[in-house]
C-alpha cells in the first residue's frame, strides 16, 4: 500500500549534526543506489525516510518489519562477523585508494581526470557511510530484543528501570580503541609530567617525536561526518597539559576501576537472576554487535580521515574553502569540476544551518530539502517554557553547572572544565569534552550507545534519551543534572 507523507508514523532514529557532504554521499548511496541491499545480514530496504533538523526519521512499521528480518538472519547465521569483515574490507579498499590518490592528483592533474577520480572515490566512500547505520541498525534491532525479553524477568521495572539495568547487562569487556585511546593519553600525561610548565616549541625533540607520534596514531578522530575539528600537536600537548594539573595516575586508575565496578555489577545481576539460555544469547550477540558498531565508527572516521588530502585538492582546485566544499552535493562538485558553476555562497551558508532530504520509495520519490523546504517535514514542536526535562540514565551521580551546547566536533574547543555537556549524542571525538564536563545529557541514546558506556567509564553522571535538550537549554543556563533520578531542571 502507497503512503502519504501525512500517513507515516515517524520513528526516531537519531540525531548528529553532519555535513551536506558526508549526508548527500550516504543518501545517494542508501537509496539512489541501493548499497544496503547488498551488506550481508541485511538485505532490504528502507522505503520511506527524511532527514530533518539533524534527525534521522524512518516509517515506524516498516522499521518494526525490518527488525524482525534482521533478528532472524542474525539468529539463523549465528554470527555477526561477517559484517564486520564485510566493513574492514571496504574500510582497506578506501584506504589504498586514497593512498593512490595522494600521489596521483597533482596540480597538472586535468579537472575532466578529477571527475573520474571524484566518481571512483565516491563510490568507495559511500560503502563506508552505508555501513555506519547498518552498524546502529544492527544495535537498535538487538536492543529492542533484549529489552522485549527482559521484562519478563524484571516484571517490576519501569521502562527507565528496566533500560538501566540492560545498560550494565550490555556492557561489553573488550575495549575499544576509544577506551586505549583515554588510557594511553594518560599514560603519556604521567610520563611527561616534569615538563608539565613547557610550551610545546620548547621541549626537547624527542618529547615532541612522542607526542606527533601519539597524534599520528588518533588524529582520525577528530573528524565526523567530514566536519573536522583541527587537532595539532599543539593543542593536543595543551590537553596533557590539562590533565596534569590534576592527577592523571589517579584518573587512570579511577578509569580502569570504574569499568571493573561496571562489569562486576554485571557479574551480580547475571548470578542473581536465572536467565534462559536464548535471553543470553541475544545479550551475547548484542554485546558483540556494540563493540562492532565502535569499530565500524572507527572505519568511518578513518574513510573521512584518509579523504581528506584528496577533498584539500578539490577546494583548492575549485577555489572555496574545505568548510564550504562539503557543503555542496556530489553533483555540484561535478558540475564545478567540468564548468566552473558553484552555488551562490548565501546557499551555501544557508545549508550549514539547515537542509534535509525525503524519501519515499513508493513514490519513486529521493529529494534534497533545501532550508526553506525542510520546514513543511518538521515534526511537532515543543513547549518552549520547560524547566525541566526527564531522560534515561546512563550514568549515575549529581552535578550542576553551565550548560554548553555542542552540536558538532568545531565547537569543542570552546568547552570549559566543570561545564555541563548538552548534545544530539556524543560520538568518540567527544571524550575530552566529556572528562571536563560535571555532567552530559543528550538527545538521543540507547543501552550500549557511546554516552552511556564512556560516562561510566569516566564516572561522569549522564542522562541520554531525553529528545529535546539541545532545544530546551541555552549556553549559559545554570542547571542541575540528577542521573540518579534521570532529571534535568533549570535552577
Amino acid at each position: 500500500m502507497r503512503k502519504k507523507l501525512s500517513q507515516i508514523n515517524w520513528y526516531r532514529f537519531g540525531q548528529k549534526k553532519g555535513s551536506l557532504l558526508s549526508r548527500d554521499i550516504s543518501f545517494t548511496y542508501m537509496f539512489e543506489v541501493p548499497y544496503l541491499a547488498k551488506i550481508p545480514i541485511f538485505g532490504f530496504k528502507i522505503r520511506h525516510y527524511k532527514y530533518v533538523e539533524w534527525t534521522h526519521y524512518m516509517d515506524k512499521l516498516e522499521m518494526e518489519d525490518n527488525f524482525k528480518k534482521l533478528l532472524k538472519r542474525v539468529f539463523k547465521n549465528g554470527t555477526i562477523k561477517q559484517f564486520y569483515k564485510f566493513a574492514q574490507g571496504k574500510e582497506g579498499e578506501i584506504k589504498e585508494y586514497c593512498d593512490y590518490l595522494n600521489k596521483a592528483v597533482t596540480a597538472e592533474t586535468s579537472n575532466r581526470e578529477l571527475v573520474k577520480l571524484f566518481k571512483h572515490w565516491l563510490a568507495l566512500k559511500g560503502w563506508t557511510d552505508v555501513i555506519v547505520p547498518c552498524g546502529n541498525f544492527l544495535v537498535r534491532t538487538l536492543s529492542q530484543e533484549v529489552e522485549r525479553q527482559a521484562a519478563e524477568y524484571f516484571p517490576r521495572y519501569s521502562e527507565r528501570q528496566l533500560k538501566e539495568c540492560l545498560i550494565i547487562l550490555a556492557y561489553n569487556s573488550k575495549e575499544t580503541v576509544f577506551f586505549k585511546r583515554e588510557k594511553e593519553i594518560l599514560q603519556l600525561a604521567i610520563r611527561l609530567k616534569k615538563y608539565r610548565k613547557y610550551r610545546f616549541k620548547k621541549l626537547p625533540q624527542k618529547i615532541q617525536k612522542q607526542i606527533s607520534k601519539f597524534n599520528g596514531k588518533y588524529g582520525w578522530m577528530s573528524i565526523m561526518f567530514l566536519i573536522r575539528h583541527s587537532i595539532t600537536d599543539i593543542s593536543l600537548w595543551e590537553e596533557i597539559q590539562g590533565l596534569q594539573k590534576s592527577n592523571p595516575a589517579k584518573e587512570l586508575k579511577e578509569m580502569v576501576f570504574l569499568k571493573q565496578e561496571t562489569l562486576s555489577q554485571r557479574d551480580v545481576i547475571l548470578k542473581s537472576v536465572k536467565f534462559k539460555e536464548h535471553f543470553l544469547r541475544t545479550l551475547g550477540l548484542l554485546r558483540e554487535s556494540s563493540w562492532i558498531e565502535a569499530g565500524i565508527v572507527k572505519f568511518f572516521q578513518l574513510s573521512s580521515y584518509y579523504s581528506l588530502p584528496f577533498l584539500y585538492n578539490l577546494s583548492d582546485r575549485l577555489g572555496i574553502p574545505y568548510n564550504d566544499l562539503i557543503c555542496l552535493k556530489h553533483v555540484e562538485i561535478f558540475k564545478a569540476l567540468i564548468t566552473s558553476q558553484l552555488p551562490d555562497k548565501k546557499i551555501i551558508n544557508e545549508r550549514k544551518s539547515s537542509f534535509g532530504f525525503y524519501v519515499n520509495l513508493d513514490k519513486g520519490v529521493t529529494k534534497f530539502l533545501d532550508a526553506k523546504e525542510t520546514r513543511s517535514y518538521l515534526e511537532t514542536s515543543f513547549d518552549g517554557n520547560l524547566l525541566s526535562l526527564e531522560g534515561m540514565t546512563a550514568s549515575p551521580g549529581k552535578a550542576k553547572g553551565r550548560v554548553r551546547i555542542v552540536l558538532d566536533v568545531t565547537q569543542l574547543q570552546e568547552f570549559k572544565v566543570g561545564e555541563i555537556l548538552v548534545t544530539t549524542m556524543t560520538t568518540p571525538n567527544f571524550i575530552a569534552a566529556m572528562k571536563k564536563s560535571a555532567a552530559i545529557v543528550t538527545n538521543d541514546g540507547g543501552i550500549t550507545c557511546h554516552a552511556a558506556i564512556v560516562s561510566r567509564e569516566l564516572g561522569k553522571p549522564c542522562i541520554i534519551a531525553t529528545k529535546i535538550a539541545t532545544q530546551v537549554f541555552k549556553d549559559g543556563d545554570l542547571v542541575e543534572v540528577d542521573a540518579n533520578k534521570g532529571i534535568v531542571k533549570k535552577l
